[in-house]
């Protein structure tokens, strides 16, 4: 059974236990079937009691292997039951129109613990559950080193496998690949060619920290992770929230969606007939680009350059002023209108709102090999739109682009779309993108 199994099989049992021991504690409180008046006050919350559940066991970090290896299976299944009690208790206090027994609330709570417990005991114990490994390396022979290797090996931490260390990072691409890392931990100062080369490494379960020294630690707000005790600073960030996953694919099926109805014959339609218009050649562009783990998908843009622009000259950059664009093509581009018909990209999830702009696979693989860190790109979904596109035209230097880029790499929030999202805005209402 794979980890992600168990936990959606977790999610259901605890929401079912948590109903369940709830009810069993009414028939006990009563002896028999409880009265409907009573019952009622559970009934009418039950939706309030599962989803309050689920945030507390979010919080608890109750589907955490790392916390219950910490900890222990009992800690996070406490606190998890014990929170959403708390709130259940605060619901009941503040609507005393419910006859919520406090006994029921008692021994609810009591088989509440049991049986979440007793499901990870006996899943954990009994069944054979395949937890992802990390497989570690360590760059490095300083103090922090020794103490890194010295906890991993006291603690012996069944998902963390310390797959070797070296003294100086050369060749560790090759030990990577060879190894299969998927953690590299850096533990000594070391030269910028260094960090150039993991960067270029470029794979998308790779993670990359380092221990921070004091400068790192004061220059400003840092985002580290710990391995047992000892800090350690992320360079990649290869995992996001899955509340951050969630609220981002809902607003992308909901944006998207919405923009294409409305956008269709106000602007597409008028679009595409003074495409047709003005110059030979379809309305709609079609082009390869490169996504989500190096994934090449079909890009659906309005057209904007003479019919067969590249034919001779074959795949080239934007440049400014480019005279491959047409009049209307240049409209367009200054107001991002011919960016619309993507929605559709968007909305079948090869694309979202914001992201890295995905680029021609022409020029990924030249970009790859020249550009130090740009396989990082493709560690997350790319956008209509992105803090590159928000900042500079479609003519800026590529270097230039991935500072953005990466920037949003390790920085992504929710707030930080809608903000680049509201923005986008302004840019194509003053027309300010294009140069």
């Amino acid at each position: 059974m794979s980890k992600k199994i168990w936990v959606v099989l977790s999610v259901i049992y605890d929401i079912a236990a948590v109903n369940c021991a709830i009810i069993a504690a009414f028939y006990i409180r009563f002896l028999s079937k409880p009265p409907a008046f009573n019952f009622d006050a559970y009934s009418k919350i039950a939706l309030y009691i599962s989803l309050i559940y689920l945030l507390a066991a979010y919080i608890s970090s109750a589907y955490s292997l790392e916390e219950m290896v910490a900890s222990g299976l009992f800690g996070p299944v406490f606190k998890s039951i014990s929170i959403s009690w708390l709130f259940l208790g605060v619901f009941i206090w503040f609507y005393r129109a419910f006859s919520f027994p406090r006994t029921v609330f008692l021994i609810g709570w009591i088989f509440g613990v049991a049986a979440t417990y007793g499901w990870r005991l006996i899943s954990l114990k009994g069944i054979n559950i395949k937890w992802p490994t990390e497989r570690i390396l360590i760059v490095g022979q300083s103090s922090i080193a020794k103490d890194i290797i010295k906890n991993l090996k006291e603690h012996n931490l069944s998902n963390y496998r310390l797959v070797g260390q070296v003294t100086e990072a050369k060749d560790i691409s090759k030990i990577v690949e060879e190894e299969k890392v998927t953690r590299i931990i850096i533990t000594d100062s070391i030269k910028t060619a260094t960090l150039e080369e993991l960067a270029q490494l470029g794979l998308a379960n790779l993670r990359i920290e380092v221990v921070p020294d004091l400068y790192e630690i004061l220059v400003g707000r840092i985002d580290y992770n710990t391995l047992t005790d000892i800090p350690l600073l992320e360079l990649t960030r290869n995992n996001v929230k899955s509340s951050y996953r969630f609220l981002k694919r809902l607003t992308d099926v909901a944006l998207s969606s919405a923009l294409l109805i409305i956008s269709g014959p106000l602007i597409i339609l008028p679009a595409s007939i003074a495409i047709k218009l003005t110059s030979k050649g379809p309305v709609f562009y079609k082009q390869l680009r490169v996504g989500l783990d190096n994934k090449v998908f079909t890009l659906v843009k309005l057209r904007t350059m003479h019919n067969e622009a590249e034919k001779v000259t074959g795949p080239v950059l934007a440049e400014k002023n480019d005279s491959r664009v047409t009049k209307v093509g240049k409209f367009l581009r200054k107001y991002r209108l011919d960016e619309l018909p993507q929605m559709l990209n968007i909305f079948s999830g090869q694309m979202s709102f914001v992201g890295p702009r995905p680029e021609r696979p022409e020029f990924v693989s030249k970009y790859i090999d020249s550009i130090p860190g740009y396989a990082s790109r493709f560690k997350m979904q790319p956008g209509a739109t992105g803090l590159a596109q928000i900042s500079g035209s479609y003519a800026t230097d590529a270097q230039h682009k991935l500072k953005f880029d990466l920037f949003y790499l390790y920085h992504r929030s929710y707030l930080l779309d809608l903000k680049i999202m509201l923005k986008t805005i302004k840019v194509m209402v003053s027309g300010t993108g294009s140069h």
